[in-house]
């Protein structure tokens, strides 16, 4: 018990400890190199936290259980009786044979296929599993690059259509944007930061306060255009997720630093990846006693020095254009991130569907000696391998449609920054990438080992124990 079982803790534990050290020398440079191009920090370095720590004692700890259990398993019965091996499962009656035409319409092989994957089922399950991985892993690193290009995306073309935002001071410059309105179509938003409470919770956001006009666009989360209400607010839906807000209830906010908060009613939740926070019209926040002071202004039309001129010094411009570069010239320095997950995805999906086959193959080696011997060539051999490893395959395939989705659901969630939202998204030629990958992989692995029948020793192979 114990030789076995420190077979299971010293490869695991050295695996998880090299991994421990390579890690930030590796691959963490190659991070922070690609970071770097989006963020201005003196020194980036690499550190090792402690969650890194209980990750290398779960997995050695998770693994040496495993291998006490099989070897108790091989240890309970007799030597000489657990040398002979275990005998093959007797077969039974499936439930295609309760189909009678269906059954004898099918050729031998395919009959064979049906009934060796119902004795064996454990071995099929696991088969199941190591695709369903393979596909989920897969589908989670191409899909987080999808939804992040989508987010982008409908931010800065469904959500805001201005060609420029010019941005403003704090200062009350009223008088310059009537006369400015007046020349150009312009629409004005007030931006600020904000804290909001509902019940026992308090997070900070912006509130963004948006006057008549068509270059902002905010749909909810039914995806459903709505218009601002002229009383009460819309709430972010990611911002209504972390305080636990609902499309009805009423939440407080202070707004620059007030001495007291001020209660609003949430009229619908917005779906919306930035800002997070309260959107409201003008309308309504007059209601609330507030002044209308705009932060920026929104045209579609090229507005002429003259007209600037009237605003404050500090006034800037930036296109739409420009702001979509900017925010996808951040994802370029995530694709190294993306691409090393789709490639340890890759390389987990084909370790684990190898060693599920190799495990397939040694528990069926005397099967595969005897098909031998009975006069079954190697195609045919090869054939019923594939046969079942491509039902195996299809079957978990099938599963890790919705698990996918569910995942990838869940996974874009949780590695959404805060004061952004992305929304799961997966492209078709994306799907279809995943699923060439794992379906390759699999049969890729099944005609690979089955070409090992050709170096099996009849002799060996079918002798008896005794």
């Amino acid at each position: 018990m114990l030789h076995y079982s420190l077979y299971g803790l010293i490869v695991t534990l050295m695996g998880s400890v090299l991994g421990l050290i390579l890690g930030p020398y590796l691959l963490s440079p190659i991070l922070l190199a690609a970071q770097s191009k989006s963020y201005s920090i003196p020194d980036l370095k690499s550190e090792i936290m402690v969650v890194s720590y209980i990750v290398v004692c779960v997995v050695t700890i998770s693994c040496t259980f495993a291998t006490v259990l099989a070897t108790r398993k091989g240890l309970k019965g007799m030597p000489a009786e657990t040398m002979r091996g275990s005998a093959p499962k007797s077969g039974k009656k499936i439930l295609l044979e309760g189909l009678p035409k269906i059954w004898r319409s099918m050729s031998f092989d395919w009959k064979w296929s049906f009934r060796d994957i119902a004795r064996n089922k454990i071995r099929t399950i696991m088969g199941m599993i190591g695709v369903i991985g393979c596909m989920v892993l897969i589908i989670a690193s191409l899909g987080l690059q999808d939804s992040a290009n989508s987010a982008n995306s409908y931010l800065y073309g469904t959500e805001y259509t201005y060609d420029k935002k010019v941005s403003l001071s704090s200062n009350d410059q009223s008088d310059a944007l009537n006369d400015l309105s007046d020349e150009v179509a312009v629409q004005f938003v007030q931006e600020n930061n904000v804290e909001l409470f509902f019940n026992d919770n308090k997070k900070m956001g912006v509130i963004s306060v948006v006057d008549k006009g068509s270059y902002v666009n905010i749909e909810n989360t039914n995806g459903e255009f709505v218009k601002l209400p002229s009383e009460g607010v819309l709430l972010s839906h990611k911002m209504a997720a972390k305080l636990g807000v609902h499309k009805g209830d009423e939440i407080e906010f202070n707004h620059n630093e007030q001495k007291y908060n001020i209660k609003v009613t949430v009229v619908d939740i917005a779906k919306i990846p930035s800002p997070q926070g309260i959107i409201a019209s003008r309308d309504s926040w007059t209601k609330l006693g507030f002044s209308f002071t705009p932060t920026a202004i929104l045209t579609n039309e090229e507005m002429e020095p003259e007209i600037l001129s009237k605003l404050d010094e500090n006034t800037k411009s930036i296109s739409r254009d420009s702001q979509l570069a900017s925010v996808e010239e951040l994802m370029d320095s995530f694709k190294m991130i993306f691409a090393m997950l789709i490639a340890a995805a890759v390389l987990l999906g084909v370790v684990i569907l190898y060693n599920l086959g190799l495990l397939s193959y040694t528990e069926r080696l005397r099967e595969y000696a005897t098909l031998r011997v009975l006069g079954f060539y190697q195609k045919e051999i090869t054939l019923f391998a594939l046969r079942e490893s491509m039902l195996t395959t299809i079957v978990g395939w099938i599963i890790a449609i919705p698990i996918s989705f569910m995942f990838l659901k869940f996974y874009v969630s949780v590695v959404s920054v805060d004061a952004f939202e992305w929304f799961s998204a997966l492209k078709p030629m994306s799907f279809i990438i995943a699923t060439v990958i794992t379906i390759g992989c699999s049969i890729s692995v099944s005609f690979i080992l089955s070409q090992k029948v050709k170096k099996i020793n009849m002799i060996e192979a079918l002798k008896s124990v005794e």
